[in-house]
């Protein structure tokens, strides 16, 4: 599972293993490598640029990976005015990688006084034009948040979030001894909903989501109940993964 970059940037040279050289812990990045990360580093300044300089979602959609897939769910985005604008502010930091045969980026935008360190990732497309990708960057899902509550969807729903563990059992899932409860943020922390697992025979969860202090970035898929007695009460079905970066074996 990749990482979430919303952690500092690890530096651009790795400690050694247990294998190296003496020689290799204090070299330097070879000067291709190094002109080829700043080669990088311009190409993901100038889409981020691009997408925030661009007056309408229409105009965003040439910076965006896998823009005509997800064009009506941009449209509904920003038409309904969803989730919190998000300022522009340089990447510092980027490596390559790449996971299930898909060319990734990892973007780095450095703290401020006013935030920490926030992490984006980019995608290369089959022609290897480098491309934002947008829905772990804004923390789409299936629908927005308002819809889920207000639609109350039964099928099993896409949606990224803020989750941590909670204390909260009430309705449907009032009782504790059957039910792991995790409260769910929205991205933009204007909506909260409580996801319920069985705890014999549900979901593994890995100990560092049991361990963490602070919500974590998670992309899961809820459903409600038949005729559910409340808008905040739902079935946790998956995580998707531990980010809000999903990788599929398809590059489109």
């Amino acid at each position: 599972l990749l990482q979430d970059l919303a952690q500092p940037a690890a530096p651009d040279n790795k400690a050694p293993t247990a294998t190296a050289s003496p020689t290799a812990a204090t070299s330097q990045p070879h000067p291709t490598d190094r002109a080829s990360r700043h080669a990088a580093l311009d190409e993901a300044n100038a889409v981020l640029r691009a997408y925030h300089e661009a007056k309408t979602w229409q105009e965003k959609l040439p910076s965006i990976h896998e823009a005509e897939r997800l064009r009506p769910r941009i449209q509904a985005y920003f038409e309904k005015k969803e989730g919190k604008d998000i300022p522009y502010q340089q990447i510092t930091v980027v490596q390559e990688t790449q996971e299930l045969n898909q060319r990734l980026l990892e973007c780095i935008i450095p703290a401020t006084a006013a935030q920490p360190p926030r992490g984006l990732w980019m995608r290369r497309n089959a022609t290897g034009k480098l491309l934002l990708d947008w829905e772990s960057y804004v923390g789409a899902g299936d629908i927005s948040w308002a819809e889920l509550t207000q639609q109350r969807p039964t099928q099993r729903t896409l949606l990224r979030c803020l989750g941590e563990l909670s204390d909260y059992y009430n309705y449907e899932f009032a009782d504790r001894e059957k039910y792991l409860c995790w409260r769910l943020t929205s991205p933009d922390g204007q909506h909260v909903i409580f996801a319920y697992t069985e705890r014999k025979g549900g979901l593994a969860f890995s100990s560092s989501l049991y361990a963490s202090t602070t919500p974590q970035k998670l992309t899961v898929r809820v459903s409600f109940p038949e005729k559910a007695q409340s808008q905040e009460c739902v079935f946790l079905h998956e995580i998707v993964q531990p980010s809000w970066l999903v990788v599929t074996t398809s590059l489109k």
